[in-house]
């Protein structure tokens, strides 16, 4: 009797039962409100839209079960409030998606069961390292194995394998180029061309064939110049990479051209790695009413991401922003973009963009004096932006005083100009540090008592963080580079007083750089070797981009 009375009545065991009960019916919706979340880059649906009803519903509907009297009702309550938003995404991708891909449906889970068939004769794994986008932003799936052609199979994996090396090398650029029986395919990464293994000539052009289709071209016409679109995007590496794809045919066969758009182009100010004093002075200068503005560099140096940042800097919604540029590189929210195309000589559109009202102009490049002119008129009263490719500074105010004409007129209005370069950022996960030569500090005019490393690329024998050990594997953060992404270096002169009037007596150029160092003005060399003693990049890299701006000046 007294062991029957030890056993615990029914009713108390009730609560344990209903939160077990309540714990088996959440961990479902959890693992389904997951599978929405991953789903939705998939199918490119609005994730924070589909994420907010497939777990704001669950979570709902489980609070009103655990407050509501009834346990039953608050049941149902949160089966049809946490099934409702997860059946409502998946009606909507199953809208989206070719036949096959859909899920819930009666083949769907039929195929569950029995496995996906293979057509008779097959042994080839489908490849899926990346999601391809076509050139309207659907996603391009894979030949089904069933029906598909063994071809048409290898063809899609060698494009898979093509478009993942792409994005995990992070290349800005690529050409697949026929030479003999092969074609040649170059990556630029971080502004470096790096030789990749070449392609045999008859696959290059099956996966031509096939980029060219999903990126909206015509497949048929092999000669004519084209450009299409598409992107991909890679949960194994968390990348997206957005894509311009240009096809011509050439003697051997077709070339393929992959431009990669820059995520560096939709950047702010502060982001650019401005040291704070230039930050401060080109900030402030970018939100004034009216004047002159230069923003100079070799080609490929980053000028248009520093333009587009300094437009950031204004409202676009109370201004009338407009943009004259003979390439946009991305598209600018509620700025006027107007494209004049190729021509170096951009006055006509600047007459339409003028007569037409604007409160700021940028403006990618001054070719002749017309333009000079106009632009000198219109930053009386307006704010003007421009872009020009000089190797500094006082090679940027040279050709502007020239175009102008007159130095009083061209400096009048003249609120400053910055010239910058790139360099590339040493891995911060692989780079070596060493103790760096006396004669060289010394070269450099620097003090060696105040640096205690510079820092460089792993070299064969070394160990992360560490010198003369065993050798390394490949970096997964660099992929062996050494170099992970580029950062600006900016050369900024300030036109004080003084400076103007040295400038419109018509003082040499000479004259006007010792005036500048006078006012403690660093160069773009020296700018850059504060890269290197901070850890950011190397001396090797500063002298591998100082000796192309030398090579391209000789030009």
């Amino acid at each position: 009797m007294a062991q029957i009375a030890n056993v615990p009545e029914f009713g108390m065991a009730l609560p344990a039962i209903k939160a077990a009960i309540m714990l088996l019916m959440l961990l479902p919706w959890m693992w389904l409100a997951s599978w929405v979340n991953e789903d939705t880059v998939f199918a490119r649906a609005d994730k924070m839209k589909w994420n907010a009803l497939a777990i704001g519903g669950g979570a709902l509907g489980f609070l009103l079960w655990l407050v509501m009297p009834f346990y039953i009702v608050g049941m149902l309550f949160y089966l049809v409030l946490a099934g409702g938003g997860l059946l409502a995404y998946t009606t909507y991708r199953n809208g989206k998606v070719p036949p096959e891909q859909k899920v819930l449906t009666s083949d769907h889970l039929a195929g569950l069961f029995r496995g996906k068939g293979r057509k008779k004769g097959l042994d080839i794994e489908i490849l899926t390292k990346v999601t391809i986008y076509d050139n309207y932003e659907k996603i391009v799936f894979p030949p089904d194995l069933s029906t598909a052609d063994e071809k048409d199979i290898l063809t899609y994996n060698h494009v898979q394998e093509f478009l993942f090396d792409i994005a995990w090398r992070r290349a800005s650029e690529v050409a697949m180029t026929p030479s003999g029986s092969n074609s040649r395919v170059l990556f630029v990464i971080d502004g470096v061309a790096h030789e990749r293994p070449a392609v045999p000539l008859a696959q290059a052009e099956e996966m031509i064939q096939f980029i060219k289709e999903i990126a909206g071209m015509e497949v048929d016409e092999v000669r004519r110049p084209q450009k299409g679109k598409l992107s991909v995007d890679s949960q194994e590496i968390n990348t997206r990479a957005d894509m311009e794809v240009s096809a011509a045919g050439t003697t051997g066969g077709q070339r393929l051209i992959f431009r990669i758009i820059q995520e560096v182009a939709r950047i702010n100010l502060g982001e650019l790695g401005m040291p704070d004093e230039i930050l401060g002075q080109v900030s402030s200068i970018a939100q004034t009413k009216n004047g002159l503005f230069i923003c100079a560099g070799r080609r490929g140096s980053g000028v248009t991401s520093t333009l587009y940042s300094m437009l950031r800097q204004r409202d676009a919604f109370m201004s009338s922003i407009v943009t004259l540029e003979s390439k946009p590189a991305v598209d600018l929210e509620n700025i006027t973009q107007h494209v004049y195309g190729e021509d170096d000589k951009p006055s006509t559109t600047l007459s339409v963009a003028v007569q037409r009202g604007l409160d700021v102009l940028m403006i990618d490049k001054c070719a002749d004096g017309e333009a000079a002119k106009a632009l000198a008129d219109l930053t009386a009263k307006k704010p003007v932006l421009v872009g020009m490719q000089a190797n500094d500074t006082f090679s940027a105010l040279a050709k502007w005083v020239k175009l102008v004409g007159d130095a009083k007129t061209a400096v009048q209005i003249l609120r400053g100009v910055i010239c910058q370069m790139l360099v590339r950022q040493l891995c911060p996960k692989c780079k070596v540090a060493y103790k760096p030569d006396t004669a060289r500090l010394a070269k450099l005019n620097l003090a060696s008592a105040d640096i205690d490393n510079f820092y460089r690329p792993p070299a064969e024998g070394d160990k992360p963080g560490e010198a003369g050990k065993k050798e390394i594997e490949i970096c997964p953060e660099c992929q062996g580079s050494g170099y992970k992404g580029r950062i600006a270096v900016f050369e900024l002169l300030k036109l004080t007083p003084d400076i103007r009037q040295l400038i419109m007596d018509g003082a040499t150029v000479a004259q006007i750089r010792a005036a500048c160092r006078k006012n403690k003005m660093l160069y773009l060399q020296e700018m850059a070797m504060h890269r290197v003693i901070d850890g950011t990049t190397s001396v090797q890299e500063v002298v591998r981009v100082a000796q192309q701006q030398k090579q391209a000046a000789k030009k």
